[in-house]
């Protein structure tokens, strides 16, 4: 019995060891990938900070992975439908009429499966749009008549394609399907139902398919795209998708806010598209100025880094740097803003 209890803590200590170790590494490579949205998307405004050490970054990097495995739902549907037709066209058991017969319910399925987790992950991400949809609009009384399904049907894959219909995602998107592609033909010839085990039963055309999956090429096509394929999918969401979700969901979306700032010439303050007017109370000690609305996309240990609100077309935001130690107060305002590539900002919408 000794020697039994023994051997059964020792167990219990590697496995507990082992989930341990685990859970780290998951850890770390969410911090990582969140270290790597977070400064991809500031490098594009003209700023980085490769020292940050926030927690965030784990809730950042496990919003992409989340992002990724929706597109991934999306994705797989297509190389299965296009590898399940392969194999049909070029068995000799069916007759053409049957061949076509399998291959349109094949391709139906497959656009039904994409089109309801399309419109899934367009509800899931528009919960976490301040402008999207929210989530609670599912649960109350006129979410049963018709005119309600109507409009969130449409609600769903507008904003589906708000999240996902970005020239990056799209050329990932495309990059993936090649890469999934072997692997779903070695699963097709496994449950397509496609039995021929003899020489004389197999069509010619079927050497075309063994050699597309030979056990060679396999894992050389999909490293091959998927080398390709993750770091556009990386950027495109750093640069489009990012910047749009709040930051208690482990997003990028700026804070709108008027600051009032101090110095010993307030006159002297300039801050370029940023309108600001004197301010100077009995209760103040010195003079300082009031801005108006501005966006406010990072903060440093030392610098809070603005741009003006404007929905005008002028290219990527231009930052301004303003030293933390002359702001005396910041007056957040319950607005959001969308935005492009660039911190380009689209619309501006009240909370």
């Amino acid at each position: 019995m000794p020697g039994g209890n023994a051997t059964e803590k020792n167990t219990l200590t590697a496995d507990a060891e082992l989930a341990i170790k685990l859970v780290t590494v998951v850890l770390g490579v969410l911090y990582g990938l969140g270290l790597l949205v977070s400064n991809m998307h500031l490098m594009k405004l003209g700023i980085s900070d490769f020292t940050s050490l926030q927690a965030r970054n784990i809730m950042t990097g496990f919003l992409f992975v989340f992002y990724t495995f929706l597109l991934l739902l999306v994705v797989v549907s297509m190389p299965i439908a296009i590898c399940i037709c392969a194999r049909t066209c070029v068995s000799s058991i069916l007759p053409p009429l049957g061949k076509f017969a399998r291959c349109l319910g094949i391709v139906l399925a497959a656009l039904f499966m994409t089109g309801a987790i399309s419109w899934f992950a367009g509800i899931i991400f528009g919960y976490m749009y301040p402008w999207g949809r929210t989530w609670e609009a599912g649960f109350t009384r006129s979410a049963w008549t018709w005119k309600f399904m109507v409009s969130d049907f449409q609600t769903g894959y507008v904003q589906f394609l708000e999240t996902f219909r970005h020239p990056k995602i799209i050329a990932a998107s495309l990059l993936i399907i090649p890469a999934l592609l072997p692997l779903m033909l070695r699963l097709a010839r496994r449950f397509s139902g496609d039995r021929e085990d003899s020489a004389a039963s197999r069509s010619p055309n079927i050497d075309i398919l063994a050699a597309v999956s030979s056990p060679l090429l396999k894992p050389v096509m999909s490293i091959g795209y998927l080398f390709v394929a993750l770091p556009l999918l990386l950027v495109g969401f750093a640069h489009e998708v990012y910047p749009n979700i709040p930051y208690n969901f482990g997003g990028g979306q700026p804070d709108i806010a008027e600051l009032q700032i101090g110095a010993d010439s307030p006159a002297a303050i300039r801050l370029p598209g940023i309108a600001a007017s004197p301010s100077h109370t009995a209760a103040q000690q010195e003079d300082t100025v009031i801005t108006a609305p501005a966006v406010i996309w990072y903060q440093s240990d030392k610098f809070l880094y603005l741009a003006p609100l404007t929905t005008d077309d002028q290219g990527p935001a231009r930052l301004i740097a303003l030293d933390l130690q002359l702001v005396r107060t910041i007056r957040y305002l319950p607005k959001s803003v969308r935005v492009a590539s660039g911190g380009r900002i689209l619309s501006i919408h009240a909370d």
